[in-house]
């Protein structure tokens, strides 16, 4: 067996046990590797997605739902340049058509000696971790006041995973505050008398 042949295998049973979802694509975008953990996060089994191409498989967009899969994507753009890859995120669809995040890093893989290029994807399922802070930002978002009523308070849980130093606003000051920030019955009269007294020049 030639030795590009064997990188070949060595790779593939290394991301075979990958905890996270991964797969593989040739020059041609289609796709030559695909293992468990990405069966188990998208639904779809290596015999269905072998041999097709990347972005008829996937099919992602970003948070502003512009497509990022088509053939000659900008990201295979850069490998081809030989430009590194950051790490994005990408909203897809699961077999089932569920909408799914994933976290996405590139990795790649040069031919050599007789082997095939390859350009791994690796990814995470961020779905939950998304809608949390989607959530956690609708409630920090300043309230409406169209009819007056009191925007809901953060729950517990939100307030803990909050990070150090963030004080949600409230909607509207406390009735406490308020009225703490009167001038008291008391006070009002001897300003009122002491006005009374400089108009009739008292001593």
């Amino acid at each position: 067996m030639k030795p590009g042949v064997v990188a070949d295998e060595v790779l593939s049973q290394a991301l075979a046990r990958a905890g996270d979802g991964a797969f593989a694509i040739g020059p041609d975008g289609r796709v030559v590797l695909w293992n468990r953990a990405a069966e188990r996060i998208l639904g779809w089994s290596a015999k269905e997605v072998l041999g097709r191409s990347c972005c008829e498989v996937l099919v992602g967009s970003d948070v502003n739902g512009n497509r990022l899969c088509y053939q000659g994507c900008h990201v295979m753009s850069l490998v081809e340049q030989g430009e590194a890859v950051q790490h994005f995120e990408m909203q897809t669809r699961a077999k089932t058509g569920k909408s799914v995040w994933l976290d996405i890093s590139i990795l790649e893989a040069p031919a050599a000696n007789g082997g095939r290029s390859m350009t791994v994807h690796l990814f995470r399922d961020v779905t939950a971790t998304r809608a949390l802070l989607d959530l956690v930002g609708e409630r920090l978002a300043p309230p409406v006041a169209s009819n007056g009523n009191a925007a809901p308070l953060l729950t517990r849980r939100e307030l803990e995973i909050l990070p150090s130093g963030i004080t949600p606003r409230t909607s509207s000051p406390s009735w406490e505050s308020t009225a703490a920030s009167r001038p008291s019955p008391t006070r009002r009269s001897a300003t009122c008398s002491e006005r009374l007294s400089t108009l009739h020049g008292a001593p």
